[in-house]
């Protein structure tokens, strides 16, 4: 009777130890964690931007029409005419969030012309021919109230409104710019061969237009003048920044072939420094705040777990001289580091959480 008693009480204990291991796992997990949670949204709000600046942060997306897309017979394909645009925005150190924008259509994209503090958000709104048809919408006192910018109706793939000079705004093939907010957007003449979806792009102080494609990177001046220049046969670029302390193009790029990354600056026409050689990982972005840089990504050299992929943020504080690994797992498949301001960098997850860490 004893042994029997002793294989019950085994068959009775392995899952409770089992279950009880996982959940202290979790806790441990999340009191290590350097991250800290600043929102969770709710189930169909999807988020595309966040903004920081003295005294305010506000968040940017749209939400899907989840329970209309429930209804029995919906079409989904048209589920896009249904998407509402959210903007969420708080003061510092108040921890309640306020939804102060709520139309049709989907924000994607947000630009920042600090010369004038205002803020300026694209968005897409597909109308019920569904033809997507972009918007334009700015605000002037710290992201509380948003206005309607007039521009040409066309579905328009991004923007940059950042330089208090020369304003852009492209569609597939054709770049449009604009010197004063009161005038219209025009073509500006260039022998663009390529497709803007997905290009990676910045501007400098100089108001001109930086973008990254392939092995090369173009230049639009604001007098419609277009430079272009070889980085390295080798690599396919993937993000490009403009490091505004020392007036510097910033760009990183995978090489083919090779499971590896580069971190290149642009040193002068056609000349290229390599700063830094990163193993294992595909970058997603470029974050750049003085002399403080971010690149954050995936280690490819491990597989997928429970937890998610495996996270890498390699940081340097002195424009690439040292460098500090930060590795880590976190239980979602999308996570996007995508804003840093004042050393601190904000994280977006497939869950629905956006999180910040100082570094």
């Amino acid at each position: 009777m004893k042994w029997i008693k002793r294989i019950l009480f085994i068959l009775v204990s392995i899952p409770i130890i089992c279950v009880g291991g996982v959940i202290a796992f979790f806790i441990l997990f999340h009191l290590l964690n350097p991250w800290s949670n600043i929102i969770t949204l709710e189930k169909g709000y999807k988020l595309n931007a966040l903004f920081v600046n003295d005294g305010y942060e506000a968040i940017f997306g749209y939400k899907m029409p989840i329970d209309k897309m429930m209804e029995p017979g919906f079409n989904l394909g048209k589920r896009h005419q249904y998407d509402t645009s959210f903007i969420y925005r708080r003061n510092a150190g108040n921890q309640s969030w306020h939804k102060v924008y709520n139309k049709p259509g989907k924000i994607r994209q947000i630009s920042f012309d600090q010369s004038t503090n205002t803020i300026f958000a694209l968005g897409t709104h597909e109308n019920v021919a569904g033809e997507g048809i972009s918007f334009i919408i700015s605000s002037q006192d710290q992201g509380v109230t948003w206005s309607d910018i007039h521009i040409p109706e066309k579905k328009y793939l991004g923007f940059d409104l950042s330089c208090n000079g020369t304003k852009y705004l492209w569609t597939d093939k054709t770049v449009y710019s604009l010197t004063n907010m009161s005038d219209s957007f025009q073509p500006v003449e260039t022998s663009l061969s390529f497709n803007m979806s997905g290009k990676s792009t910045t501007t400098d102080n100089e108001c001109n237009l930086w973008i990254g494609y392939g092995n090369e990177i173009v230049m639009i001046g604001k007098d419609s003048k277009e430079h272009t220049e070889l980085v390295r046969e080798d690599i396919n670029i993937d993000s490009i920044n403009y490091n505004k302390s020392d007036l510097s193009v910033w760009l990183i790029g995978r090489v083919k072939g090779i499971n590896q990354t580069l971190l290149l600056k642009r040193t002068g026409i056609n000349n290229f420094e390599e700063i830094r050689q990163f193993p294992y990982f595909l970058p997603s972005k470029l974050l750049i705040e003085k002399e403080t840089i971010v690149i954050p990504g995936v280690n490819t050299a491990n597989v997928v777990s429970f937890l998610g992929l495996e996270k890498i943020f390699y940081t340097s504080k002195n424009s690439g001289i040292k460098w500090s690994r930060d590795k880590f797992f976190y239980p979602s498949f999308a996570q996007e580091p995508f804003f840093m301001y004042h050393n601190t960098v904000y994280l977006n997850s497939s869950m629905g959480d956006i999180k910040k860490k100082k570094i």
